[in-house]
């Protein structure tokens, strides 16, 4: 039998020859996914590798079958193969689930960036085999699986996101944390249904000046003026303004205007959503343009 390189087979068989990707190979196959891999045109697609699977046995093995499949689809883009020389510092790019049924377009995106600490994915997964060419895409081996939002908590949909890094830095913050509400648990908690109004890094930078003067109690308030204990679609904001509760307390107002849902609290007018219904198993998240400041 003849041996060919990568670069004459398909991205199924590239993986099909490496040992350490056998899990993704049968999880491919059962899922009926392989005809739709090799045929693509063009495509990168994040690998995890044996023991990636190992550690997210428990989960895996409680999904549904078509559940599996998207979770498997969510490793894929179809953008184009992107070698690890290609890539930026930064860049989202639509996964083969990206706009599929049930999934808001712009959502479940993978999250790449590239610096001192290598490649990652989603900001946790680390490529650990890059550049493997086949014919038809070019596959990175990571070391953990990744997950679209609606599989994971409201932390976990934060922390995938690089233009969120600054709110996850302040929710994480153990001091932070000790100086008032426990901002993590709350995000973590699988029993809660939550709004979350994430404001960006440049929403933060924005205010870095009143940020800069607040105490760590005052930083924690800010933080939980952006967290309903309820969960508000977009589509169940209308032009009639209506306020909600936070957890702190305060209430926060949001409305369409113009066809674009604002939201308003405390000193804070106009913060713009963004980004729509980021759904999760705790909640839904609305990417913000401005920082919610309460009249502290």
């Amino acid at each position: 039998k003849v041996l060919l390189p990568d670069s004459y087979g398909t991205v199924v068989s590239a993986l099909a020859k490496r040992y350490d990707y056998s899990s993704l190979v049968g999880a491919v196959a059962n899922a009926d996914l392989v005809d739709a891999l090799n045929g693509a045109a063009s495509v990168t697609i994040f690998a995890p590798t044996n023991a990636a699977f190992t550690a997210a046995s428990a989960k895996i093995g409680a999904a549904a079958a078509a559940d599996v499949k998207t979770i498997l689809q969510y490793h894929v883009t179809a953008a184009g193969k992107f070698k690890a020389a290609d890539l930026a510092a930064q860049q989202a790019v639509n996964s083969l689930v990206t706009g599929a049924a049930g999934c808001v377009p712009a959502n479940d995106q993978l999250f790449v960036t590239k610096g001192d600490a290598g490649v990652q994915v989603n900001g946790g997964a680390k490529v650990v085999d890059a550049d493997i060419i086949a014919s038809n895409g070019v596959i990175h081996g990571i070391n953990q699986l990744v997950f679209p939002d609606k599989f994971g908590l409201v932390s976990d949909a934060v922390a995938k996101r690089y233009d969120l890094s600054t709110l996850l830095g302040i929710v994480t913050d153990e001091a932070v944390n000790d100086a008032g509400a426990d901002l993590l648990g709350a995000l973590t908690n699988a029993d809660a249904t939550l709004t979350t109004f994430a404001p960006t890094n440049a929403a933060f930078t924005a205010i870095n000046s009143v940020v800069d003067g607040l105490t760590q109690a005052q930083v924690n308030q800010v933080v939980q003026l952006h967290v309903l204990g309820s969960e508000v679609l977009s589509s169940a904001i209308t032009t009639t303004p209506a306020s909600e509760a936070s957890v702190l307390g305060p209430k926060v107002t949001v409305q369409v205007q113009s066809s674009q849902v604002n939201v308003a609290a405390g000193a804070t007018t106009d913060a713009k959503v963004s980004t729509a219904d980021i759904v999760t198993q705790n909640g839904v998240i609305h990417i913000i343009t401005k920082v919610l400041v309460p009249n502290l």
